[in-house]
């Protein structure tokens, strides 16, 4: 028996059965191409996210190696600041001691200046100073 022998043309009630397993086919075809399509751009879009994420990471690394960088900088910095303050004081205080030297020897120097004043003072209100006083004008007149 030959397979044509057995098989019959397909009724019209199949046919349009068939037509329309074969539009669902087709539109079952189209939304999973739809989906396919969808998923391919979701797969793109996630790469793209991907290698920007990665970048934002080496960006970060980045930025951290400086911080750290300018972290030991500024450390470095303060070392030198608080060497140079303390290099300060110690002239600063070198400079008081200096300073505090000069104002006792001004003190000494005010004393020995009141007591000549007061010398020279008694010396003027002495009787001798008085009586020489006439002497002492005839000498600076013929100079």
């Amino acid at each position: 028996m030959s397979d044509n022998a057995n098989t019959t043309a397909p009724t019209e009630g199949e046919q349009a059965e068939l037509r329309m397993f074969l539009a669902q086919l087709a539109e079952f075809r189209e939304i999973l191409s739809a989906q396919l399509a969808e998923l391919e751009s979701e797969r793109s879009a996630r790469r793209q996210i991907a290698r920007e994420v990665e970048e934002a990471q080496a960006s970060v690394k980045r930025a951290e190696f400086r911080a750290k960088n300018l972290v030991r900088q500024l450390e470095e910095a303060n070392r030198q600041v608080e060497l140079a303050v303390a290099a300060h004081q110690e002239e600063l205080a070198a400079g008081h001691e200096r300073l505090i030297g000069a104002t006792e020897e001004i003190a000494a120097r005010d004393r020995a200046i009141a007591e000549l004043v007061a010398e020279l003072t008694a010396l003027r209100r002495s009787t001798s100073w008085r009586l020489t006083r006439p002497l002492r004008w005839l000498k600076g007149s013929r100079a």
